[in-house]
């Protein structure tokens, strides 16, 4: 069957081999010419629990190779073919080809003696020949428990030596790197680094080899792996030497960090963002700070007054302060208590049929003493007729009072605000325009946060920015009311569009938008 190794491949059976097979549970050839040294080592193969086919041929002992037995026992001095014949047969079937061979020289009617790995053979009893053969078997276990174990490691796992070439990989491995194993085995390791970083690495490879130890690659850098597409990706890569009977390997666990790296950069992000906010929040307690001590103040004169001689002739005037400083702060509180109840989706609206109209108007009477205090020319252009909505008029409101007391804010005195209002395909659209400071491009998804505020905003007019709440109710009762609201700036200047569904029974579009004054 395998005498002729050239046109015939050898036969592989499919026997129990050593990786699960207690050692001593298993089939072993017993290839021995000598028929008395073959039946002492027969009884010692047997006494030790070994199951024992016998053979006194080269080709006989091919033939009980079918069994893929876990270990030959075989002499060199075979009638037919010599050991080394048997041996390179053994290496040519798949299912042998890491079979042990234990050699013995069995001298005529001597001892046999054990030779593994061709060394010179010392005069060895039958026993002892077992007991090297349970050796092999255990050793071979070993290694194949500890391929197993590298194998289902669950990082990628290479193993090179000195000089830096790949000896072993592992499935994983392959998979991380799109190499097949073939591919990488005898090649050097910097085929998986990519090439600016190749001299670097060699230098730690060597440094590695003359400090062996376990550690961690590349201690504190960024280390980045080469897949065979030419794809780059970062890696953690730990180091432990691996001391073998040729030398010492590396061993190197790889392990693809990506998802760590994108979660890295999102905790970065998110701790940027706390520590933004936490910013936003102390400036907008030293802003409300600022808000209440003006009405406090004042709030203190008019008490002062109140107590004098004279406060029956001032009665009026203190009680005009009273009601302005008190209005105010209320106006700050109902403001707070809104977002809160906002943020806990704890607004109940009063929804209905709203007219845009009388909306836009009422929020102009609210904002005028802020407009015309700062000397601000106000244009109003609002349709003749109903633009009705399905929402709650007195939040709608304060969403349009809102706009237009951030345009008068934010617009330095002398300055132009106007407010719009049309229908457009469906929806009502109101447009709020200024000649302020205008936003910068970073700020302008970021104004609509809570207690966010634009930078420089006390330069328009010299005031304070405000509470950085105002923008934040907009957005948020804009949406409940099932709408949109964004923001356009370029340079000087802002423009704030809000949009909300026309109520289904308006039917056709609403007259053209007609200019009118307020």
């Amino acid at each position: 069957m395998f005498a002729r190794r050239s046109t015939r491949r050898p036969r592989c059976g499919h026997g129990k081999g050593i990786a699960t097979a207690d050692p001593t549970r298993v089939t072993v050839p017993n290839v021995v010419p000598d028929d008395a040294v073959r039946g002492a080592l027969n009884r010692a193969f047997r006494e030790a629990g070994f199951s024992v086919r016998e053979a006194r041929t080269g080709r006989d002992a091919l033939r009980l190779a079918d069994e893929v037995p876990a270990l030959v026992v075989l002499d060199d001095c075979l009638p037919d073919l010599t050991g080394a014949e048997v041996r390179s047969r053994l290496r040519d079937c798949p299912g042998t080809a890491s079979t042990p061979v234990l050699h013995v020289a069995a001298a005529q009617g001597g001892p046999p003696a054990a030779v593994p790995d061709d060394a010179a053979p010392p005069a060895l009893s039958p026993e002892r020949v077992v007991a090297s053969a349970k050796a092999l078997l255990w050793a071979r276990r070993g290694e194949h428990l500890f391929r197993g174990f590298l194998e289902a490691a669950p990082d990628a796992v290479a193993l090179a030596d000195a000089a830096g070439a790949l000896v072993y990989v592992n499935a994983r491995l392959e998979g991380l790197f799109g190499y097949g194993r073939d591919e990488l085995l005898g090649r050097a390791v910097e085929v998986l680094v990519p090439e600016r970083f190749r001299a670097a690495h060699t230098g730690h490879y060597r440094a590695f080899f003359a400090a062996p130890g376990v550690r961690r690659m590349g201690e504190g850098m960024r280390l980045v792996g080469l897949r065979r597409d030419g794809s780059e990706f970062p890696v953690d890569v730990a180091l432990s030497p691996l001391a073998t009977d040729t030398g010492t390997l590396v061993a190197a666990s790889i392990r693809d960090v990506t998802e760590l790296r994108r979660l890295e950069g999102e905790l970065r992000r998110q701790a940027g963002e706390l520590e933004a906010a936490d910013r936003r929040k102390d400036r907008f307690l030293a802003v409300l700070a600022h808000e209440l001590r003006g009405p406090l103040a004042a709030l203190h004169g008019v008490a002062g007054v109140l107590g004098s001689p004279a406060a029956a002739d001032r009665r009026e005037w203190a009680a005009g302060v009273v009601a302005r400083q008190t209005g105010h702060m209320a106006r700050l509180v109902e403001d707070l208590l809104d977002v809160a109840r906002v943020r806990s989706g704890k607004v109940a609206l009063r929804t209905g049929p709203t007219d845009l109209v009388e909306v836009a108007a009422r929020a102009v009477e609210i904002c005028r003493p802020a407009v015309e205090g700062r000397r601000h020319a106000l244009r109003v252009d609002l349709p003749p007729g109903p633009v009705r909505v399905d929402g709650d008029g007195t939040r709608l409101t304060q969403v349009v009072a809102n706009l237009l007391g951030n345009a008068a804010r934010y617009t330095p005195e002398g300055g132009r605000i106007a407010l719009t209002l049309a229908a457009e395909r469906g929806e009502a659209v109101l447009r709020v325009r200024d000649t302020g400071i205008g936003i910068p491009a970073d700020m302008r998804d970021r104004v609509f946060e809570l207690f966010t505020q634009v930078e420089g905003a006390g330069d328009a007019g010299g005031t304070a920015g405000g509470l950085g709440i105002g923008l934040a109710l907009v957005k948020r009762l804009v949406e409940l009311h099932g709408g949109t609201v964004v923001v356009a700036s370029a340079g000087l200047g802002s423009e704030f569009t809000v949009r909300l569904p026309l109520l289904a029974e308006a039917g056709g579009p609403n007259p053209p938008p007609q200019a009118g004054g307020a």
